[in-house]
């Protein structure tokens, strides 16, 4: 059996299945959200739940996205109060004793030098200096999670405004060339990507076969279910930090793959879309004469370019679909299993951090 199936299986057995918590576009929220019914939110609570999860489990713990402000422009006169702010996130954060942190294109437009001595991991695959010196970015951050050798990268949108000694690569060539270092069984990436660069994002033949779980802020929302993106997965957790993500990490028997119950009966509606597409262009076929045989239907609408590109990416998705479901457990089973907490009144303020946030 391999190692990462029979640890899983232990793992299991002792209800101590690694976790991956993660937070997106803290905003510099440090206490509850003040809203008329449910009082969200607060870095105090937070630290409960990391607390708790740690003293039964391996745990990860990211953050990526807007952390420090939810603006680019700060208020003229401000200045200030907002840097103020922002110093003591930094010092709340520290203390969680994050694994990764990709800040927001407000937190580095306004406070890149404030993050570069703050001493937090930050990673970015595709940040680079214009002028060669050190610098406290990586491009991956190796940790190990429980059985998991885990990469935990970031990629930034090419449209991040950043100080002037920065530059952002393309984020599709940084992916293609992530230095992994050595083998991996999860990458976790961090994404500041806009909705279409994500669209667009393409797993990389160098990461074939290892799970990717994308942690996004550009989204602002919170999906309890993860979204599927060409076998990636994409985890949002919201914003101002009233949320905060939990996703239990287990092996699939049959492959080894990251899985997640909750995902197989979307998979199965989504392959059922894709089938009727493609019955749709079939019968079409048949009416015209056609012999009822792909390869014969696939030369009738080569003559038309976008008709045979869509039947292609028809047939990809159908195949792509039904090969990730294959590597799924029934939706009553166990897989990979994500939660999207509320950081409500019913979770107690961790002391330890409460004098903190209140100076």
């Amino acid at each position: 059996m391999p190692a990462l199936l029979f640890w899983s299986s232990v793992l299991e057995a002792a209800s101590e299945a690694p976790v991956l918590l993660y937070g997106t576009n803290l905003w510099g929220e440090l206490e509850a959200c003040g809203c008329m019914t449910d009082h969200l939110g607060g870095l105090t609570r937070r630290a409960t739940v990391i607390k708790r999860e740690r003293a039964v489990r391996p745990t990860l713990l990211v953050e990526t996205g807007n952390t420090l402000l939810k603006t680019r422009l700060i208020p003229v006169g401000e200045e200030k109060v907002y840097l103020t702010q922002a110093e003591r996130v930094l010092n709340q954060l520290r203390p969680l004793a994050l694994d990764a942190l990709l800040p927001g294109p407000f937190d580095l437009i306004n406070y890149m030098p404030l993050l570069e001595a703050s001493a937090l991991p930050l990673v970015c695959a595709n940040l680079l200096r214009k002028h060669p010196g050190p610098s406290p970015w990586v491009a991956v951050r190796r940790v190990k999670l429980g059985p998991f050798s885990v990469a935990l990268t970031g990629l930034l949108s090419p449209g991040t405004l950043l100080p002037e000694q920065y530059l952002v690569s393309s984020p599709q060539e940084a992916l293609n060339a992530l230095p992994l270092g050595g083998p991996c069984d999860v990458v976790i990436l961090l994404s500041g990507l806009s909705a279409d660069e994500l669209d667009h994002l393409e797993r990389p033949a160098n990461l074939a076969g290892i799970p990717i779980l994308i942690v996004n802020a550009t989204g602002e929302r919170k999906l309890d279910v993860p979204l599927l993106h060409d076998g990636m997965f994409v985890l949002e957790a919201g914003t101002r930090g009233r949320y905060f993500g939990k996703l239990i990490l287990r092996a699939n028997a049959a492959q080894g793959l990251l899985t997640d119950r909750s995902q197989a009966v979307r998979l199965q509606q989504e392959v059922q879309f894709w089938r009727e597409e493609l019955d749709r262009y079939r019968r079409q076929a048949i009416a015209e004469g056609v012999k009822d045989d792909w390869t014969e239907i696939g030369r009738f609408f080569a003559r038309d370019p976008v008709a045979a590109v869509d039947l292609e990416n028809l047939h990809r998705r159908v195949k792509d679909f039904e090969q990730l479901l294959t590597a799924l457990p029934s939706p009553e089973g166990e897989g990979l299993i994500n939660e999207v907490l509320p950081l409500s009144m019913g979770i107690p303020e961790d002391p330890a951090m409460r004098g903190e946030t209140s100076r």
